[in-house]
């Protein structure tokens, strides 16, 4: 009998792990990787602003696939928050003091008994008894990385779930080679990889997908038993319309809020040097978490360098006028937390470097609630969406555990399929 086949569309190492799992379970999968027409992001970009928390939860493949391309550096302490009140360190010996003093430590300890029984009854009751002044780490861990966000509604179901401040964290330095080690290890594992591709068409039969035509170093019609699209609909725009128009017939879902990345030079080696790896920047946990008011910030391989991420409306992208109006509110936010030393802007986001056209949809989008609940796909019997619209979380963990759901589909209609079949045999 021949191999099940499965074409996975994706971008940077968005479907690396599904496709090494698939080919690892015996199907003949295909990575047909569209990076190269989705803008001029550096690296940093790629990976984003939430670093790597260390779900127990994640498989040795899964722990595999995060671990083969590039190096990550361990971050004892765990994320930093940087308060107005000074910095609390999740991780570190003093954390029981600070959260107490915070009076969010109550707070603190609902969230991890919920991620001990998923009990999310008592933690909604919880919150419910208790105002936001005490449980505002909670809505922290889930709207942090979460892929949608509404400054008048933070509400909380099943449909995401909050990051795990408590378990090892790290973060990853992200590198082109890095990117090219993690093809070998997806070929290493048995996958076909189709790199610097452009899709030129998607070929349907009702709600049958019956290939997908491509152009890059091989052009033609991949034919397969299932496909997974792992790009936005803003990313499905880089192509033809048409690809969009059979896709997502209803329409796109636009993002409201996008994760810009401002790069800040520090002059003073030891301020820089007493500066956590990683943390997060709040100058009022009472007003939006958006613009200066919360900075995702992490040290950059230079010296002075760090980076500094904050989520803001979509589209505001490409106003270089309203990007360097927020470049001197963070600077001046830096400034308040860091007295006399010297800090300057030495990089824009990419945003302010190049066109909408050059640069293309934001790496890490960030949508309204109420548009996502809204929302439907177009539904096929052999052709899957499992994209950032749908990881309600967006760190590197939860992405790859959102996978697993079009994953086991995959598998049990599979399985189904095997089953009829024997009856077919049998009778």
């Amino acid at each position: 009998m021949s191999q099940t086949q499965v074409c996975i569309i994706s971008c940077y190492d968005r479907g690396h792990w599904l496709a090494a799992d698939l080919a690892e379970k015996n199907y003949k999968v295909k990575l047909v990787d569209v990076s190269s027409f989705m803008g001029r992001w550096a690296p940093e970009d790629w990976e984003g602003p939430f670093g790597l928390f260390h779900l127990e939860t994640l498989t040795q493949l899964q722990n595999e696939r995060i671990s083969e391309e590039d190096y990550f550096e361990n971050i004892e302490e765990g994320l930093t928050l940087w308060l107005k009140e000074g910095p609390l360190e999740l991780k570190g010996p003093l954390a029981p003091y600070s959260l107490e003093n915070l009076k969010i430590k109550e707070a603190y300890d609902e969230l991890l008994q919920y991620q001990r029984d998923d009990n999310l009854d008592r933690l909604l009751e919880f919150l419910d008894k208790n105002s936001f002044a005490h449980t505002w780490i909670i809505y922290l861990a889930y709207f942090l990385a979460a892929n949608r966000y509404a400054v008048d509604e933070l509400k909380i179901d099943n449909t995401i779930k909050p990051l795990s401040f408590s378990v090892p964290y790290s973060l990853r330095r992200p590198t082109r080679r890095g990117l090219d080690k993690a093809f070998q290890w997806c070929e290493a594992k048995g996958v076909e990889c189709f790199r610097d591709v452009e899709i030129k068409d998607v070929s349907l039969n009702g709600r049958q997908c019956e290939g997908v035509e491509i152009s890059s170093s091989w052009s033609g019609v991949l034919k397969s038993d299932y496909y997974v699209w792992m790009l936005t609909g803003e990313e499905s725009l880089r192509f033809h319309e048409k690809v969009v128009n059979k896709l997502y017939p209803q329409g796109i879902l636009n993002s409201q809020w996008s994760w810009v990345r401002f790069r800040l030079s520090i002059s003073s080696k030891e301020h820089f040097a007493t500066l956590p790896i990683k943390f997060i920047m709040i100058d009022d946990v009472f007003l939006p978490w958006t613009h200066e008011n919360l900075c995702l910030v992490q040290k950059g391989v230079s010296q002075g360098d760090v980076d500094c991420f904050v989520r803001i409306p979509s589209h505001h992208r490409f106003q270089k006028k309203y990007l360097e109006q927020l470049s001197e509110n963070i600077k001046q936010s830096f400034k308040e937390r860091i007295p006399f030393t010297e800090i300057e802007v030495s990089l824009m986001p990419q945003e302010y470097l190049y066109s909408e056209q050059e640069l293309g949809p934001p790496r890490f989008p960030v949508y309204d609630p109420r548009e996502v609940k809204n929302y439907s796909y177009r539904r096929f019997n052999n052709f899957f969406f499992s994209n950032p619209e749908m990881w309600s979380s967006q760190d590197l963990s939860r992405q790859l555990k959102w996978q697993e759901e079009v994953r086991d589909r995959i598998l049990k209609m599979e399985s189904e399929a095997a089953r009829s079949r024997q009856k077919e045999v049998e009778l």
